[in-house]
């Protein structure tokens, strides 16, 4: 691990002070809170879900965890949620993110796309484009790894060109919601040699272990919670063993990178 993500979302160099030990060890507490700073507070900090793209295939999604994923099926309607895939780590079913930072660090945030498996994907600063090839090893990056101020140039001198907290697709064609913060953006994606991305508005708005389902009433200021906040365990039994994920620290990945 050679940095970390900063409040900002921006990727920082990590530095680490060696000292000097002195005297008898037996009596250096500053080593030993050092060491239990990390073995119980950084390997134990526990995550969730940090994002997710809806599939192509019906009733499945990709939810990432810090540098793993998984293939669930999500079963609308009803409490037979299944976990089809995983957890893995994100090179070993995403072999075209080996070596990238999506792949290395995690994956902030994703939202699906109305072009055929194609989802946008976000780490730190840093965004791409990937057909994800469900069922297959044969996903690739169809665009990036780029900044997001590249890819999304409206994006410029806003809280979003650092990172973007959440995502996802609008029922309405080629439009995602983004937040960041106390903001939002809604955006249209659409990218080909006719159409560019464009901003839609930015707008304030009045997360860990719970999730929501929302009617978002694209269009409209009619949007509205269904059925309220909840926890994710106690709804969503396929995941009970599997979340909260512990920080692992360090990942090594070879020809097998399976967990």
């Amino acid at each position: 691990m050679f940095n970390y993500k900063a409040e900002n979302g921006e990727r920082v160099s990590l530095s680490i002070n060696k000292c000097q030990l002195s005297g008898d060890k037996r009596n250096n507490t500053t080593n030993c809170s050092m060491i239990e700073w990390y073995t119980d507070g950084v390997s134990k900090s526990e995550g969730y879900i940090d994002a997710a793209f809806r599939s192509s295939r019906t009733n499945e999604a990709y939810l990432f965890m810090k540098n793993e994923y998984l293939l669930l099926d999500y079963a609308t309607g009803s409490s037979d949620d299944r976990v089809l895939n995983g957890p893995f780590l994100i090179p070993y079913g995403f072999h075209s993110l080996k070596g990238t930072a999506f792949g290395d660090y995690g994956v902030d945030c994703s939202f699906g796309s109305d072009n055929k498996y194609e989802a946008s994907i976000f780490s730190g600063n840093l965004c791409a484009r990937m057909n994800y090839a469900p069922g297959t090893t044969n996903d690739r990056i169809t665009s990036g790894p780029m900044t997001i101020t590249k890819m999304f140039p409206f994006f410029k001198n806003t809280n979003f060109q650092n990172g973007v907290d959440a995502a996802f697709e609008s029922s309405t064609p080629y439009e995602a919601y983004l937040f960041k913060g106390d903001q939002y953006a809604l955006i249209n994606y659409k990218m080909d040699n006719n159409a560019s991305p464009r901003l839609i508005a930015i707008r304030s708005i009045s997360r860990g272990d719970s999730y929501a389902l929302i009617n978002f009433a694209p269009g409209s200021t009619d949007d509205s919670l269904i059925g309220g906040v909840k926890k994710i365990l106690p709804n969503w039994t396929s995941l009970q063993s599997i979340l909260p994920r512990n920080n692992r620290g360090i990942d090594i990945t070879g020809d097998d990178e399976s967990t």
